[in-house]
């Protein structure tokens, strides 16, 4: 939950690319890549705004924040009015890193 003074757009996408920049570092660790991203903002009015991307065996951190911010431009249009409450990025269809001989 983001607390009230957190919940425009501005602040929220930025809290949106924070959670994205440690899904990414965690990726990398264990050697996965992303097949996937679901992205999902709940609205205070209890809405629910939702998207998915599928991606091409991703687990870099600027290749994933612009497939983030195209879902987040898409699922806002650009609105700078609404009150998100909850912020969920889920990046989903892992696969294991090859070695590469």
């Amino acid at each position: 939950m983001l607390p009230p003074e957190m919940r425009n757009s501005e602040n929220t996408y930025d809290v949106a690319r924070k959670l994205l920049l440690t899904a990414t570092s965690r990726l990398r660790e264990k050697e996965f890549y992303a097949n996937g991203m679901n992205l999902e903002l709940s609205l205070a009015n209890k809405s629910i705004l939702k998207n998915y991307q599928k991606l091409n065996s991703l687990c870099d951190d600027f290749s994933l924040g612009g497939k983030m911010k195209f879902m987040w431009h898409s699922l806002t249009n650009n609105q700078t009015n609404l009150n998100i409450k909850k912020i969920s990025i889920t990046l989903v269809n892992l696969t294991k890193q090859k070695m590469i001989s």
